[in-house]
């Protein structure tokens, strides 16, 4: 990253895959101070940004800190029914209610499975980081990252196959 790049430009850029991530993350859409304390974050530790990382990578680990320091706090572990119905003008109302079902499907699975499954089912599944991203935003090995996604999948893909899922999964499940 070039010392001239601002964090308003950074901000433009990132705003909406931190956001989501954020979503994805804590199972709320009220995450916008999240969003806002995560760019406040990466403004006051420009300096000490080490550019071994993309700037990506670099906020979701500030974004993730965060989230994980507010759900210690606030104890949050139901899922925001507010997530189901975020409008969207480019879709019809068919897309649109098979969007929030599938939405709804994949917060429950996430609600479902550990803290670590959960991580890295978001960022290698959802938002599609490659693994030494991954690696870096949670600052585990990319042989951990690899064996807990392959792990996470097959819990995730149980889960899915399995009405009574919850019960039958060993260790996997909060």
């Amino acid at each position: 990253m070039k010392r001239d790049v601002n964090i308003e430009d950074l901000f433009r850029a990132y705003k909406g895959d931190v956001f989501t991530y954020l979503v994805y993350f804590t199972g709320h859409a009220d995450v916008e101070d999240l969003v806002q304390e995560t760019f406040i974050r990466a403004m006051k530790g420009i300096s000490g940004y080490r550019h071994n990382a993309s700037v990506k990578t670099w906020l979701y680990a500030i974004a993730r800190n965060l989230a994980v320091d507010f759900k210690r706090r606030k104890h949050v572990v139901a899922i925001d029914e507010e997530l189901l119905n975020l409008p969207s003008s480019d879709r019809s109302p068919e897309e649109q209610m098979e969007v929030r079902d599938t939405t709804k499907h994949i917060l429950n699975l996430l609600g479902k499975v550990n803290a670590k499954y959960r991580d890295v089912l978001i960022l290698r599944g959802i938002h599609e980081l490659s693994t030494q991203e991954t690696a870096e935003v949670l600052g585990w090995t990319t042989v951990r990252v690899n064996v807990t996604f392959h792990r996470a999948l097959k819990v995730a893909r149980k889960l899915i196959e399995t009405e009574d899922g919850e019960e039958r999964l060993y260790g996997a499940i909060k």
